[in-house]
């Protein structure tokens, strides 16, 4: 289902969520969580500059390589993204 969201209000919020493989990452002193963590909030700092989306609305979540989309011997490209998922507010009955 697709919702729209009245982001000048506070009627729904927004995990970005960043995830990545299992492959060996060049720089030693960061780690998956990491990485993800910061690829999260460079998106978050995007809406919130740029679309000018209140920041808090929106959160950032590392996942690093808990869940993959396939397999990493499959298509590691897969697994490295960013997912935006919105909740919308709902009223209560």
């Amino acid at each position: 289902e697709i919702y729209q969201c009245d982001w000048s209000s506070d009627v729904c919020s927004s995990d970005l969520e960043g995830h990545t493989d299992a492959s060996i990452l060049a720089t030693p002193n960061l780690n998956p969580h990491q990485l993800t963590g910061y690829q999260a909030m460079a998106v978050l700092d995007v809406f919130v500059r740029r679309n000018r989306i209140p920041q808090q609305q929106l959160f950032a979540v590392a996942h690093g390589t808990n869940h993959p989309r396939v397999a990493n011997a499959t298509n590691r490209t897969a697994n490295r993204r960013i997912e935006i998922v919105i909740y919308p507010e709902v009223a209560a009955d």
